[in-house]
């Protein structure tokens, strides 16, 4: 039996979705393999936020008795159940709490006021977990303990920043800490693929103001921000994964894969010789070079390209610091339409602070533009989500937005009732701009499928085979495409169709 005290547990709830299979908990992966390292025994959970599994896990870890339970949180719902297991096992243990991750870093003042959480990881957590381990085994006091956030006397004390990690390869990275590895596991053109689980690289020399990494302040000042793992640690890992498991597609969850295009092109092509294939690529607009860059991709079986568009309106990339223009996605556009092989697809985020209604719309249509010049483009639309730390959420709240104000209110800003929140930066917002974001998400999907099925212009359909459900499908794809170019959506018969047709393909199969 193995010793509590050299036992530590560490957890990531995740939300339910429709998604069949799970993502890899990679930073738990580093977190488990440093520990390992050092001698403690780890134990890995990743429950669905379900009762039944949540119930199994917290038997688990209280069975268990370890040092303590680190958790890694997302925010939404997931935090939520996270705080409830935290309070459930501190209850039960009075072990110590450890909450780590993007967003506990983001609101770590007020993470730590709740009784459960003791200690709060700000940032890279690889070498913090480690000396909190040894100062919880030992019983010295935290203030030694680079960059966390603890309590004391009533009040958040942060403890020095701590460095950036400079040579990643420095790090272990044990795949052997997944015990399941069929939660994980799922099927690309018939044949297995575990995608985001590897990370070649960390850091973005990009700083997009609505995103997490444009934050500052968590580590001490560091030149290299951008940090890569070497190529040929991320082929042994990669080499280990297709022995593992025998998967034939992959994708890794790096900030930003194409920092340096012969670096990417030398993985990509080690990694094609021992038969394991990139499904996807995530990029920039800016980095999609040329033709000859194309023709690589696909000399690599690479046909899926995901983008990040995010606004149609150059006001608005320009606040957003997107470094990219729409003439200049237009041309990208065009570039890959001349290979029919690769599909492309990009979100387009809505509801920017400052943004006006007549600028949405216009960043809508050029979203459909973009269908236009290449048939095999497809795009989706995001609501803006205030996320604590970074420029949009403070120039939200210069607008109105009254940020959550502990943990289990910050389940609230999420995607599905995140629109309750959006008048309070959007003025213009009201309720039948709710009624008619809702709406444009379900044309989306109809317009979606219709493309998917047939990959021809949204705008001149083909009819395809002359049967009753092609000419239904091909209509209700032309006027899913005028409604959202024109923003209009009262008596939306067609969705209530697409839901009898999906019904019923349901009861057949």
């Amino acid at each position: 039996m193995s010793d509590p005290k050299k036992t530590i547990a560490l957890v990531n709830v995740i939300n339910p979705s429709s998604e069949e299979k799970l993502r890899i908990p990679v930073g738990l992966i580093y977190l488990g393999s440093a520990l390992q390292k050092h001698g403690y025994n780890v134990k890995l959970y990743q429950p669905i936020q379900k009762q039944k599994e949540i119930q199994e896990v917290e038997h688990k870890i209280i069975e268990a008795n370890p040092l303590f339970v680190g958790f890694s949180v997302f925010m939404g719902p997931g935090s939520v159940e996270g705080l409830d297991m935290s309070e459930r096992i501190k209850n039960a243990l009075g072990t110590k709490i450890v909450w780590g991750g993007k967003f506990p870093t983001s609101i770590s003042e007020q993470a730590i006021k709740e009784d459960c959480i003791d200690v709060v990881c700000l940032g890279e957590g690889e070498r913090t977990i480690v000396e909190l381990a040894k100062a919880f085994e030992d019983g010295s006091g935290l203030e030694e303990v680079k960059g966390i956030c603890y309590e004391a006397d009533g009040q958040a004390v942060y403890t020095e920043p701590r460095e950036l990690i400079d040579d990643l390869d420095t790090l272990d990275y044990d795949l052997n800490l997944i015990q399941d590895w069929d939660r994980y596991i799922t099927k690309l053109n018939g044949r297995p693929a575990l995608l985001d689980v590897i990370e070649s690289q960390r850091g973005c020399p990009f700083h997009c103001r609505f995103c997490y990494q444009s934050r500052k302040g968590y580590h001490k000042d560091s030149k290299k921000v951008v940090r890569a793992h070497s190529v040929e640690w991320v082929f042994e890992k990669a080499k280990q994964l297709k022995e593992m498991i025998g998967v034939d597609y992959t994708s890794f969850c790096d900030d930003e894969f194409w920092i340096k295009r012969e670096r990417s092109f030398e993985i990509i092509e080690k990694l094609y010789k021992i038969g394991l294939k990139f499904f996807k690529l995530r990029m920039r607009f800016s980095s999609l070079k040329d033709e000859e860059m194309i023709e690589r991709l696909i000399a690599n079986e690479i046909y899926t390209l995901n983008f990040g568009l995010e606004s149609g309106v150059d006001r608005i990339l320009k606040l957003m610091d997107k470094r990219q223009t729409t003439e200049q996605i237009l041309e990208k556009m065009r570039l890959l339409a001349k290979y029919p092989q690769i599909t492309a697809g990009a979100p387009v985020i809505i509801g920017s602070p400052t943004e006006t209604k007549e600028e949405v719309l216009e960043s809508i249509r050029f979203a459909l533009r973009l269908c236009e010049v290449n048939p095999n483009f497809d795009f989706g639309i995001n609501l803006y989500k205030p996320l604590p730390g970074t420029d949009f959420f403070d120039m939200a709240v210069d607008l109105g937005f009254d940020p959550p104000k502990d943990i289990r209110s910050w389940s609230s800003v999420e995607h599905k009732l995140v629109y309750k929140l959006a008048k309070s930066w959007l003025p213009w917002f009201d309720k039948r701009e709710e009624l008619n974001y809702n709406r444009v998400f379900d044309y989306l999907r109809i317009l979606y499928h219709v493309r998917k099925h047939d990959r021809l212009n949204s705008k001149r359909r083909g009819f395809g085979k002359l049967n009753p459900i092609n000419i239904l499908r091909n209509i209700f794809g032309i006027i899913a495409y005028k409604r959202i170019y024109h923003w209009f959506f009262l008596f939306p018969i067609e969705i209530y169709f697409s839901g009898i047709y999906k019904y019923f393909k349901r009861f057949r199969s």
